[in-house]
């Protein structure tokens, strides 16, 4: 085991410098709260590198902080729209039989409890980048995964096999 000194107050013992960035607390001992500053640094740091391929795909590349916000709001939008679009599909289909209007208001009450999971999900995903600039573009990239999800999650309702225990038809 390597020891790596990063200051004359705080040790830190890891099996190498390059892990220090991917290692949990559990495998490195820090004191004086340094690994709290420098996990939220290298978390930023991931959600920026992250961030900026997505955006030029999706939205072009050479934008500032407040464009990648609209930018990444638009995107969100666009996969909230999909996801009600797939959500009225299902409801319809299921309401469309006796047997299966019953599960109308399971599915309603799914969603409901699915929305207020994914808000806070996001709130804590991203609790580290609160009253920065870049905070809603992370905001936005979290609603829209977890929203892409739920589509895919869906569409499998509309499209699973005949037989299949693990669909509502």
């Amino acid at each position: 085991m390597r020891n790596f000194t990063v200051s004359h107050w705080s040790h830190v013992t890891c099996q190498s410098v390059g892990r220090l960035l991917t290692a949990s607390l559990s495998h490195c001992e820090l004191n004086g709260g340094l690994v709290r500053r420098v996990s939220l640094l290298v978390m930023v740091v991931v959600m920026i590198a992250v961030a900026f391929p997505v955006a030029a795909a999706e939205c072009g590349g050479n934008l500032n902080q407040h464009e990648l916000n609209e930018c990444f709001d638009r995107v969100y939008r666009r996969a909230d729209a999909e996801l009600n679009a797939v959500y009225r599909h299902l409801a319809g289909n299921l309401g469309a039989s006796d047997e299966g209007k019953a599960y109308v208001g399971l599915l309603q009450a799914a969603e409901r409890a699915w929305v207020t999971f994914r808000d806070q999900e996001c709130e804590f995903e991203t609790a580290v980048t609160r009253g920065g600039s870049i905070h809603p573009m992370e905001v936005s990239i979290c609603l829209t995964r977890l929203t892409r999800e739920r589509s895919k999650e869906l569409k499998r309702q509309l499209s699973c096999p005949e037989g299949d225990l693990g669909c509502v038809r």
